[in-house]
């Protein structure tokens, strides 16, 4: 039903939002000159309760701290998640990146043909999964039970859609996030990307 409000042309954009993401970290990859590979760990470290635009940001603030300590910085991102990516330019070790929603994250940037059939299970999945709007930082993570069967679902979606589950994600969460507790069209003017 969250798929079916988005416009066609909703759907053919945000349908290829995952190739976009690879670019934008290519492109921050190279302003910073850091390896690509490392630079979608930092970006899917950080990934965690932010916008696309503030992810990036924080990404870039995140590797200038990292060369300047000195540097007084505002990182939009969890401290944790923020302690996570510094680990990771320091050592290069993008072994680092943990958990399911930001492994899957952090392999689609790096490949998103390559990972179409997995799901990007953030709390806005599950809050359409639940049929519920809550905010992100009241949304209860699943049981492990209720994960299996969450990813069940978004792959039988996906597969009555015909699309990949990464499109369905990509497609739905972009309606979902604009939409009230009621779902309705997306004003364009409010779309951020």
């Amino acid at each position: 039903a969250v798929y079916n409000d988005a416009t066609p042309e909703e759907k053919e954009y945000f349908g290829h939002w995952y190739k976009r993401a690879k670019e934008d970290v290519e492109e921050l990859s190279s302003e910073l000159d850091i390896p690509f590979v490392v630079m979608a760990a930092v970006v899917a470290a950080l990934s965690p309760g932010n916008r696309w635009p503030t992810n990036l940001l924080s990404a870039k603030r995140t590797v200038e701290k990292f060369r300047n300590p000195e540097l007084v910085v505002r990182i939009g991102s969890y401290p944790r998640q923020v302690n996570r990516a510094m680990d990771i330019l320091r050592t290069g070790n993008v072994g680092l990146v943990s958990g399911p929603k930001v492994t899957v994250f952090f392999k689609s940037l790096l490949d998103p043909d390559g990972f179409m059939a997995q799901m990007v299970l953030d709390t806005h999945a599950i809050n359409i999964w639940r049929g519920e709007k809550k905010r992100i930082d009241s949304v209860l993570n699943p049981t492990k039970e209720e994960r299996v069967q969450m990813l069940e679902d978004y792959r039988k979606a996906a597969e009555t859609l015909g699309i990949s589950v990464q499109t369905l994600q990509a497609i739905t969460w972009v309606v979902w996030r604009y939409a009230s507790t009621v779902i309705k069209p997306i004003p364009q003017t409010s779309i951020k990307i």
